[in-house]
């Protein structure tokens, strides 16, 4: 049995939310979605220079990191950055872009400008600012991009390239995204994109326990699916590694409209008791490749309020993607004993 992923801490930088423990009744309310301002928790100093991206994941990262008990021997070597954006700095590119078309000349460009353009920028400002100098990593593979960071930082974790994993999902509302978003859904305004960001700790099970850490919940199985029916498709994939069929519950991705009819088909669940659905997007508007990340900070909550529950409140299920890219799927589980029930990768 392999060494377990577990998660560990919880950080967010989203409007209305001031703490990440608020996130689960923050969902019950009918908070319109709006945007988040960084400079507001950091500060005007701790945010020159850089993109609004970049900004809120620092924020949203500082807290998870804060909430986690540190030993005098935590080596930086073996702890990783994972961070899923699709839009990222584009902002900063787009800026760059202009203005060397105008004006014809590097020269003409901040000596902060071409360091902050470069694609990988959230994840090595996260990791210079928290020491992080193990695996890091930019994911920007579409709408599944969250749900494939999480993978990615428990496949780290399991094959000994990390201890603890910053997994971080961030989108930033500015006119370069919008402009995007709007051009992609064919302007029809169904793009909400606010910006806002997760963060979650992925370390091993051993390693938090040593260290005394909170265990919110624990990483299983994941799948990817392509193909006619890629949300369903994903989620039979996943549950079926761990010969699970019972859930307590499950978060959809943002295109699913109604949960009832994803696809407009059955889901692989348990038919005696469905799942709980949460819907994100209701209360965040688009989150794109952060959800994934926003998707386990909410689950891991849920998970630990239902730890003293038994058998069908103690799993959940995050899917995201969409139907012309596929669909990814993660298992979540009450705790963490170190093993792991997934049975294959």
């Amino acid at each position: 049995m392999r060494e377990q992923a577990v998660v560990t801490g919880l950080g967010l930088a989203a409007a209305g939310i001031d703490r990440v423990a608020d996130l689960l009744d923050a969902l019950e309310d009918d908070h319109e979605p709006e945007a988040f301002d960084p400079r507001s928790r950091l500060g005007e100093r701790r945010s020159r220079y850089h993109d609004a991206a970049t900004l809120m994941a620092l924020c949203a990262a500082t807290e998870a990191l804060d909430g986690i008990p540190r030993r005098g021997d935590d080596h930086g070597e073996t702890a990783g950055v994972v961070v899923s954006s699709n839009l990222g700095n584009l902002d900063t590119v787009c800026r760059v872009v202009d203005v060397l078309r105008r004006r014809g000349s590097a020269e003409a460009l901040s000596p902060m400008d071409l360091p902050k353009a470069s694609s990988n920028v959230i994840a090595s400002t996260l990791a210079i600012e928290f020491g992080c100098r193990g695996v890091n990593l930019t994911v920007c593979n579409g709408a599944s991009s969250g749900t494939d960071a999480l993978y990615l930082a428990g496949v780290a974790i399991r094959a000994g390239r990390a201890r603890r994993v910053l997994v971080v999902g961030v989108e930033a509302s500015h006119p370069p995204a919008r402009r995007l978003l709007e051009a992609a859904d064919g302007g029809d305004g169904k793009a909400r994109l606010v910006g806002g960001a997760a963060a979650v700790v992925i370390e091993a099970a051993s390693s938090a326990s040593s260290r005394g850490a909170r265990t919110y919940a624990q990483i299983d199985a994941y799948a990817h699916h392509m193909g006619k029916s890629p949300v369903a498709g994903s989620i039979d994939a996943a549950l079926s590694r761990v010969g699970e069929r019972r859930l307590g519950l499950w978060i959809v991705p943002e295109e699913a409209g109604s949960p009832a009819g994803v696809e407009g088909s059955g889901l692989p669940f348990d038919g005696g008791m469905p799942p709980r659905i949460l819907d994100l997007s209701m209360r965040f508007g688009l989150l794109y490749g952060a959800l994934g990340v926003f998707q386990c900070v909410a689950a891991s909550l849920w998970l630990e309020s239902a730890a003293t529950n038994h058998g069908h409140g103690r799993t959940a299920v995050l899917t995201s993607g969409s139907r012309s890219e596929g669909a990814s799927s993660l298992l979540m589980r009450v705790g963490g004993d170190g093993r792991s029930q997934c049975q294959s990768e």
